[in-house]
């Protein structure tokens, strides 16, 4: 005979698969469709619309709720609401990340850029490493330009670019990274 708590357990580790479950499929009932919309409008509010899904945040959710039912025993009386909260508090972990990275790299920039300040001395070095620059972009595949281009000159979201692309979200990122490798690489040959 099992033990009422461990059929608790069960009986709430279903519910939490049929909830999101529910949410990620196309039969999306009431419930499920406010989870997704609060966790869209919570990505756009911390603006981080571009950079994560709705789904992979209610993914991370799920397996952060399971973890804790299964191992803290923890009962929860209505699922929707604590997976709200679980998605609201993984957003802002997220948000507090991207925060954190942007101030280092603010900061490696301008540290970079001291260093290379008194180093460049005459016009003529500026000039040279601006026709290196051009050069190592040019030696760039089209499609490669084409994505620095809309993420650094004009600031687009990944998701954006993946869109006028017409290419998967992680695809277009994953692209960007690699053509942006391949310049630095090329220019400090």
């Amino acid at each position: 005979m099992k033990d009422p708590e461990e059929i608790t357990n069960y009986n709430l580790l279903n519910l939490l698969n049929e909830v999101v479950v529910d949410a990620l499929s196309d039969k999306r009932n009431d419930s499920a469709r406010k989870l997704l919309f609060f966790i869209k409008r919570s990505l756009r509010q911390f603006k981080l619309d571009g950079k994560w899904d709705e789904s992979e945040i209610l993914v991370e959710a799920y397996i952060r709720t399971r973890k804790k039912i299964i191992e803290y025993k923890i009962s929860i009386v209505n699922i929707p609401a604590f997976l709200n909260r679980v998605s609201f508090k993984i957003i802002q972990e997220y948000y507090k990340t991207e925060k954190q990275n942007k101030e280092i790299k603010l900061k490696l920039i301008g540290e970079i850029k001291s260093d290379l300040i008194p180093k460049i001395t005459s016009n003529n070095l500026i000039e040279q490493k601006i026709e290196k620059l051009i050069g190592s972009f040019e030696d760039l595949s089209p499609e490669d330009r084409k994505i620095l281009v809309l993420k650094i000159v004009k600031g687009l979201s990944w998701k954006s670019i993946a869109d006028r692309l017409d290419i998967r979200h992680d695809a277009a990122r994953k692209r960007g990274e690699r053509a942006l490798k391949r310049l630095r690489e090329r220019f400090f040959q």
